[in-house]
């Protein structure tokens, strides 16, 4: 993702961080969740051993909880591989020479390999229920954990005060506790977003800087190449290829006229993809569909974890304006500013904002509009 691994880390602070995880559980058996190069969890956690049936601990995986108001799941097991996913993005440990069957072959490893991780399984095949995310939440918190991941969302943007993902973040907020959300994954229609509430950080989804290719020789000797623009691979028990719909049709052609069509699939090597890192075609996208004056970009999640790093390692240095519930949201000390406009027609918006000056005494900061 572009993370060097040549920046130097103090490990003793990073492992002191913990990162609560609420989604489907964890997978254990990773090597993302191996605990080799760690020592015992800080004294500050709070956080209970609830993992279930067939569940263990290490100084990694400090923590685990499950809920099951709509399963009979006594585990935090993950099940369906969200939760693993989201927790190895975020803090998974390092792994030498991992490849997908040779391909693409490199070091693995979360945006903070050092950080802990304290998975709550909300999320079951039939279901995530609102009572036990927000259940997450309250445990999250009270157990101690520095960081909120939940990469899970509704279809559409939702209400503040119906929405359990901003109910349970805001209680977090109010304890100075950063949530972390998905935008979601209905785009590229605009105002697809769901992670619209303020206090949430929304994080987009994004390509990789590798892409794997499996070209088809036809019996005619035709190269039919892959289908590069995938951003998402699914995998299936049988050779196959995805192509465009152009190359689609030439190997219909071949095939209906041809009396004994053949074809062969080269095997798969890997490329680099010059273009990536760019959101995916699948990520929401904005306006805020609920307020308009709250400007929900699409971050990428690489770009996130150095907002959210500094956010850790200096507290919240953002000031909120006293009776802010009289105020109007374009007014609120956010990093963006955003407001509604009528086209062609002159513009005269005015912002208020309170920033920390974090460079030289006496620096002068300047706005630049696009």
């Amino acid at each position: 993702m572009g993370l060097s691994e040549s920046i130097s880390r103090k490990r003793n602070v990073d492992s002191n961080i913990i990162v609560g995880v609420i989604d489907t559980g964890i997978w254990l058996e990773s090597e993302s969740c191996s605990d080799e190069g760690f020592v015992p969890p800080p004294k500050k956690w709070k956080g209970a051993y609830r993992g279930g049936n067939n569940f263990t601990f290490n100084n990694k995986i400090t923590g685990a909880r499950y809920y099951s108001a709509i399963s009979s799941i006594t585990s935090t097991r993950d099940e369906e591989g969200d939760g693993s996913h989201t927790a190895s993005t975020a803090a998974g440990n390092y792994i030498k020479h991992a490849s997908f069957y040779g391909l693409a072959r490199g070091t693995a490893r979360g945006w903070v390999p050092s950080t802990r991780i304290a998975a709550y399984k909300v999320c079951f095949p039939n279901g995530c229920e609102e009572a036990d995310i927000l259940s997450a939440f309250e445990d999250a918190i009270a157990d101690g954990v520095d960081l909120i991941i939940v990469s899970l969302g509704t279809d559409g943007a939702v209400e503040f005060n119906i929405d359990s993902l901003a109910i349970g973040a805001f209680h977090a907020m109010a304890k100075g506790i950063l949530t972390i959300n998905s935008v979601g994954n209905e785009g590229p229609e605009n105002s697809s977003v769901a992670s619209v509430a303020p206090w949430l950080f929304s994080v987009a989804a994004t390509t990789t800087d590798r892409l794997i290719v499996d070209n088809i020789i036809l019996g005619n000797r035709m190269t039919v190449e892959s289908d590069k623009s995938e951003e998402v691979s699914l995998i299936v028990p049988f050779p196959a290829s995805a192509v465009t719909s152009k190359e689609y049709d030439a190997v219909l052609s071949y095939k209906n006229y041809t009396t004994n069509p053949q074809a062969e699939i080269l095997k798969s090597y890997a490329i680099k993809d010059y273009a990536a890192s760019v959101v995916t075609g699948f990520s929401s996208r904005r306006p805020n569909p609920l307020v308009l004056e709250i400007l929900k970009t699409t971050l990428k999640c690489y770009a996130a974890w150095a907002l959210v790093m500094k956010y850790l390692g200096s507290g919240d240095n953002n000031t909120y304006p006293k009776d802010s519930h009289k105020e109007c949201p374009k007014n609120l000390n956010y990093p963006s500013m955003s407001a509604k406009i009528k086209q062609k027609a002159p513009v005269n918006v005015t912002f208020n904002r309170t920033v920390t000056n974090v460079g030289i005494p006496n620096s002068v900061y300047k706005a630049k509009v696009s």
